[in-house]
């Protein structure tokens, strides 16, 4: 006589099923993480290339063109250290020396001191487009521009694109429009302003 087992079977296949959901739940993380993929583990948050916290160290050249009544070209070499103090958005000082071409021969060398903020619009693949923007302040050998003052107040604003060379290592670039003046300290006399298109290329290395 073959026993009956179906009474038996079916108060307990709810168990059952318990306690194989339970080692589904139990393994699967450890099946997942001997994937080495961690962008699919449920454990681990997928990388961010401009998250919160972020520093970064900057190089960059420039080459600023005169546009409405200005005359003086800029050759500017920045050096900067920057942090995301939210994902995508970051604050960069920046350290300034550039060479100011003017009128009648009379050109000089300058310093500056210059923060910059910059808010990443939208990445993909190797590229992460960008705008940027910020103000510092100069003192140059002789007065930028000719009739002004040796101090001036500058600010720039514009676009670029990031480009990622290596894991943490980015090609930067882009244009900003550029302004100097010394913002009407000595009165509108003595405040010739000067008018530019920069556009500049460097490299950023990013620490997480």
């Amino acid at each position: 006589m073959l026993a009956d087992y179906s009474a038996p079977d079916m108060t307990t296949s709810p168990l059952r099923i318990a306690w194989i959901g339970i080692l589904c739940l139990t393994f699967s993380p450890m099946a997942q993480a001997s994937n080495g993929d961690d962008d699919f583990r449920l454990d681990v948050v997928p990388h961010k290339p401009f998250a919160q916290g972020t520093k970064t160290f900057e190089f960059q050249g420039s080459y600023t063109t005169p546009i409405r009544f200005s005359v003086e070209e800029f050759a500017t070499a920045s050096v900067g250290v920057g942090y995301y103090v939210f994902d995508n958005h970051s604050l960069t000082l920046f350290a300034q020396g550039f060479h100011v071409n003017q009128a009648f021969g009379e050109s000089t060398d300058a310093g500056a001191v210059f923060v910059l903020g910059r808010s990443i619009l939208y990445t993909v693949d190797k590229f992460s487009f960008y705008i940027d923007g910020g103000g510092g302040y100069s003192w140059a050998n002789s007065a930028v521009p000719i009739g002004g003052t040796t101090y001036n107040i500058n600010a720039r604003a514009g676009l670029g694109l990031a480009y990622r060379l290596a894991d943490d290592t980015y090609l930067t670039g882009g244009v900003r429009y550029f302004h100097l003046s010394n913002g009407h300290i000595h009165g509108s006399e003595k405040n010739p302003s000067i008018d530019g298109i920069e556009y500049y290329v460097g490299v950023m290395f990013a620490f997480h």
